[in-house]
């Protein structure tokens, strides 16, 4: 199946990649200092857990600023962050190249869900199930360079209709309401200056 092995090339490309960047030219696998001085968007979700970041730009709320905002959720207060790109406006995410422009962190986190229905999908020899749920999210707001909370709110959200597009992982996935235009409501005066 073509989503199957789309993913399966991912993570041999990712572990491919780990594995690399583990090695050293002369055969020292010992951390460099250079090695631990990357920075990359997925240092930013340590803000979630308190970890500020020292490279991340001021932030600043100067009249005619925007703030970068990297936005990080999980699914349970158990779960680890991921990155979630897309749930602000385009604009108001740190360059790629330049995860340092970051100066917000949104933490977002499924506190409370219930059960809102089942999408189905014909795939070409499998029908795909997308179990949907209503949710309550907690939205944590956070300086980057200092990991000071800067704003905090909740969201109870109802999941609408079944998506047009999912990009299943499996024959059956978990969806959560979308909760983009509420973060980029909540997030506005702190992002926009």
């Amino acid at each position: 199946m073509k989503v199957k092995n789309f993913i399966y090339s991912i993570l041999l490309l990712v572990s491919s990649g780990l594995l690399l960047s583990s090695c050293s030219k002369d055969g020292d696998t010992t951390n460099n200092q250079e090695d631990t001085d990357i920075l990359t968007s997925a240092t930013f979700a340590n803000v979630c857990n308190g970890v500020a970041v020292s490279d991340a730009a001021e932030y600043s709320t100067e009249s005619g600023d925007v703030s970068p905002i990297y936005v990080f959720s999980r699914n349970s207060q158990n779960d680890s962050y991921i990155s979630a790109y897309g749930k602000v406006p385009s604009d108001w995410e740190p360059n790629i190249s330049r995860p340092e422009e970051a100066q917000l962190v949104a933490c977002v986190t499924v506190i409370e869900s219930s059960d809102s229905g089942k999408c189905e999908y014909d795939g070409d020899n499998e029908t795909f199930t997308l179990n949907t749920y209503d949710a309550k999210y907690k939205v944590s707001l956070y300086n980057a360079k200092t990991a000071e909370l800067v704003a905090e709110t909740e969201f109870d959200l109802s999941y609408d209709d079944c998506p047009t597009d999912f990009l299943f992982t499996s024959s059956e996935n978990d969806d959560y309401a979308a909760y983009g235009y509420s973060l980029t409501d909540f997030a506005r005066q702190y992002v926009e200056h």
